[in-house]
């Protein structure tokens, strides 16, 4: 799910327009946003860039995912305080630790910061295939809170026997509201919801394919509004 702004057909999210969409939606089972993290592991040989992801703690679930080793992300780690757990892919996990189960619960050092490993996702998932190497929950700061700043991807599971028009139909009634409530962010912005039809839900996800959705934010709700077509 992204945004539509005033004359364009995608953007992403704010924290604030997320949280508002996440708590007052009727239609999605679980709603997750998603960020990016410039993460160096330190306090080995040499330190090491890897491409990391923020997400929020209901992201796996969303997938359908489940660790291999450990666990993925647990309800409330996704809160200041609760967040130094990550989870790393398969290929990470065996590329730069050898595979060493003794890893899990496990304090490794990120941006010079001690985080606990929690879990390692399956092998040859499309985890494995996909940019991102690690993951830590999604813990919003304070300077985060704003409707101004937009740098959230978000991605949704539907409830049973809910319709992608339904969804819409749902975000479009919160957008709206929002529009009216914050004017001088949200004028013009709407909502665009469409079905994910990312690699990881082609590859490896196909049973979740059908209630899978993105969330975006977008333009004015009077004009066009595009839909990736259904995934099979």
């Amino acid at each position: 799910m992204l945004k539509r702004p005033p004359g364009g057909l995608r953007n992403v999210i704010s924290t604030l327009n997320f949280l508002d969409w996440q708590r007052d939606n009727e239609v999605f089972n679980y709603m997750a946003a998603e960020g990016g993290w410039s993460v160096t592991l330190t306090g080995v040989d040499e330190p090491i860039q890897l491409r990391g992801g923020q997400v929020s703690a209901h992201y796996f679930d969303i997938f359908g995912v489940t660790a291999a080793h450990g666990r993925t992300f647990l309800p409330g780690e996704d809160q200041l305080g609760n967040d130094r757990v990550v989870v790393l892919t398969h290929a990470l996990w065996t590329s730069r630790f050898g595979a060493d189960p003794s890893l899990l619960d496990q304090t490794i050092l990120l941006n010079g910061e001690p985080h606990t490993v929690v879990g390692v996702l399956p092998a040859g998932s499309a985890f494995d295939r996909g940019f991102r190497q690690i993951w830590r929950p999604l813990a919003f700061q304070p300077s985060n809170m704003t409707r101004n700043f937009h740098w959230l991807s978000s991605i949704a599971q539907l409830n049973d026997g809910v319709s992608l028009d339904q969804a819409q139909a749902n975000l479009d009634t919160i957008a709206a509201r929002l529009e009216a409530e914050f004017q001088e962010s949200n004028k013009g912005w709407g909502a665009v919801v469409e079905r994910a039809e990312s690699s990881l839900l082609r590859q490896s996800q196909r049973p979740y394919q059908r209630r899978t959705t993105h969330a975006a934010a977008g333009g004015h709700r009077g004009g066009p509004r595009r839909r990736s077509r259904p995934g099979g």
